[in-house]
């Protein structure tokens, strides 16, 4: 009985977590999400209670408090490695990642990067396996190890390419011409930059495409003043 009980409070208490967070009152219903986990794992239901811990995570993220979503998320993470759900376990691992590298813990990031490439692998899920590589990739730019870098954009690369997908095809050559141009080659960014504008309007993403341009006319420039 006192398992039934705690699963009815922790279905009233995500209730109240929704209509909380629908009426924007974000602090309020990562409170009742947090309360609901702590009732779904006293019910014995530890995927809800992880679930509801990675909605306290994601909350957090959009309230902009990274250490909390972090620690939301670590939670999580405990529960998912014990449900065995590799699936999940490597969704956080990238949260956890993207959040780590956007506030200075570059090694840490890839660290996590790794182990959530490794379990995509096993789940088959190629996409997600490139945009692991691609993540490390641009942590180990923003560490200014372009070496890494370039290695990590370029096993991305060809995932892309066989999944056809034009908007990630594109997002690893200009980030493989950023880092040419740091090093003041400025041809071979020059011909990435030009790569990626037809994919980037292939993809509709006329932002970076015209984005894109701008860099191409910032390098004929430069170019032609050499």
């Amino acid at each position: 009985m006192a398992a039934g009980n705690d699963a009815q409070r922790a279905r009233d208490l995500s209730a109240e977590g929704q209509r909380l967070l629908g009426a924007g009152e974000h602090d309020q219903a990562a409170g009742a999400f947090a309360r609901a986990a702590q009732a779904f794992g006293q019910a014995g239901d530890l995927a809800a209670q992880a679930a509801h811990q990675r909605m306290v995570a994601d909350i957090y993220l959009v309230m902009k408090r990274p250490e909390e979503a972090l620690a939301s998320y670590q939670e999580a993470l405990g529960l998912l490695e014990k449900l065995e759900d590799g699936e999940k376990q490597a969704r956080v691992l990238a949260n956890m990642g993207l959040i780590e590298a956007q506030t200075g813990r570059g090694e840490s990031a890839v660290s996590r990067f790794r182990r959530s490439l490794a379990l995509f692998e096993r789940s088959g899920s190629t996409l997600h396996v490139a945009q692991q590589w691609g993540n490390m990739g641009s942590t180990y730019r923003d560490m200014e190890d372009y070496e890494r870098a370039m290695e990590s954009y370029a096993r991305a690369l060809p995932l892309y390419e066989g999944l056809g997908h034009a908007g990630g095809m594109a997002d690893q050559l200009t980030n493989m011409a950023y880092i040419h141009t740091r090093r003041q080659q400025l041809g071979e960014a020059l011909a990435l930059y030009r790569k990626a504008v037809p994919l980037y309007t292939q993809a509709g993403d006329g932002r970076k495409a015209e984005l894109t341009r701008q860099n191409i006319a910032s390098l004929e420039s430069a170019l032609g003043k050499e």
